[in-house]
């Protein structure tokens, strides 16, 4: 994740969980002037409960989102093709499915 986008020269961002401030998703990036939050999970896993009222403030703001569980996976290859082809607003496979999942 961190190689494909310093490869597109995009600004990431990945805070510290310190139990201090507010909740935060894995990256914050900011790209050719749009910004994508990135939840990454270990295969298998899901998304907190708190985590996934942060993923929908930041589509509720219009942001785009990812929800990520491998690097070779197919949301892998849509943040890939986001970077080329940044917006505003784009919502990965897997982050809708969970999304419409767990209202």
């Amino acid at each position: 994740m961190d190689e494909s986008l310093a490869a597109a020269k995009a600004y990431k961002h990945k805070p510290v969980g310190n139990g201090m401030g507010e909740r935060a998703l894995d990256y914050h990036v900011g790209h050719q002037g749009f910004y994508a939050a990135i939840e990454t999970k270990d295969e298998g896993k899901h998304p907190t409960t708190l985590q996934t009222r942060t993923m929908r403030r930041v589509v509720d703001a219009g942001n785009s989102l990812f929800l990520i569980d491998k690097v070779n996976g197919f949301d892998h290859a849509e943040l890939i093709n986001w970077l080329k082809y940044p917006c505003a607003g784009y919502v990965s496979c897997a982050a809708t499915k969970w999304l419409e999942e767990n209202k």
